[in-house]
């Protein structure tokens, strides 16, 4: 995948010197700038979150493309039917375990379950396609230089909701540039400028409120369902499903 974003985005993605289907691995060219996260430029950030929409909307029409090269396909009817079992999973939210959910926050997002789903189908229905969402989209995976912008590290990519791609993002964006008023809004906006073409900024800022709903159970599910069962037990990623529910508790 990241050889196909290469070829189509040379200007925003690594480069790809080879890579080896049969091993999963690759060598790329050297990143120049630095991770994101190191900066307090707004237009940096500005820029970058930008650069992630032009990607996902180009690709919104190449879904067969990605679905060839073994991008997984969790569209919103998909994660709506999942919300049931997942708000019932007392051990993936590790319930009175270290870094689990309380009995509170796991209550909440029950007494919020009709609303969720709600929000899913409202998501599944409305303007904006479905894409590529990073999966893993925070400052760390982002280089920023004078003259380019590379976005990198796109194991945990999935064709869904492409919002998705900003989970947490405005969280991320206000403790990295808290000397800046308003910063989250400000980088969220430049990303949604770039979608005007599909519905009115308004509206656009009404449904990326729904998928900051809806994001963190998809990554929750992702976690529950795709990533741990796949490898071994690993302490640190057995928290994020919990990591995420507990977010979404609080925005409750």
């Amino acid at each position: 995948m990241t050889a196909l974003l290469s070829t189509r985005f040379p200007e925003l993605m690594p480069d790809v010197i080879a890579i080896d289907p049969s091993s999963g691995m690759m060598l790329t060219g050297e990143f120049h700038g630095r991770p994101l996260s190191e900066t307090d430029d707004l237009a940096c950030w500005r820029r970058a979150y930008a650069s992630l929409g032009h990607v996902q909307r180009q690709l919104s029409g190449s879904i067969e493309d990605l679905r060839e090269v073994g991008v997984p396909v969790r569209d919103l009817d998909s994660l709506r039917i999942q919300i049931p079992a997942l708000l019932r999973d007392r051990r993936r939210m590790r319930i009175g375990m270290d870094r689990g959910i309380t009995e509170r926050e796991a209550g909440r997002l029950l007494a919020a379950e009709p609303r969720l789903i709600e929000v899913c189908s409202r998501l599944a229905s409305g303007p904006i396609p479905l894409s590529l969402d990073h999966g893993d989209f925070w400052p760390g995976n982002i280089y920023s230089g004078p003259d380019r912008v590379t976005l990198f590290d796109w194991s945990d990519a999935t064709i869904t909701h492409p919002f998705f791609s900003l989970v947490m993002a405005r969280d991320e964006i206000e403790a990295a540039l808290n000397s800046v008023p308003g910063a989250g809004q400000l980088v969220v906006a430049a990303y949604l400028a770039g979608w005007t073409g599909y519905a009115s900024f308004t509206e656009l800022e009404a449904i990326f409120e729904d998928a900051m709903l809806v994001a963190p159970l998809h990554q929750a599910a992702m976690y529950r369902t795709t990533y741990l069962p796949a490898m071994e037990f690993v302490e640190e990623l057995d928290r994020m499903t919990p990591h995420f529910l507990r977010w979404l508790a609080a925005r409750l």
